[in-house]
């Protein structure tokens, strides 16, 4: 897995993966990185149920998180 981060100008920054797949991120004006941080962590532990699951029947899954600064 690889990927960059690259400044593009004020407080604008683009997320790009090996796949050329990209993710804007703003500091300010959100999603800021930390929101995004947050959110993967919360992707993974999604990937992780849907995976475990897969032989069940179920129609949604979500994860709540908070953080506090």
């Amino acid at each position: 897995m690889q990927g960059t981060v690259e400044w593009t100008g004020g407080k604008n920054m683009v997320g790009i993966n090996s796949n050329g797949q990209r993710v804007e991120m703003n500091w300010e004006d959100g999603p800021s990185p930390m929101q995004l941080a947050l959110q993967m962590v919360g992707a993974c532990s999604i990937v992780d149920v849907v995976i475990g699951l897969k032989e069940r029947d179920f129609s949604k899954v979500w994860v709540e998180m908070d953080s506090t600064p």
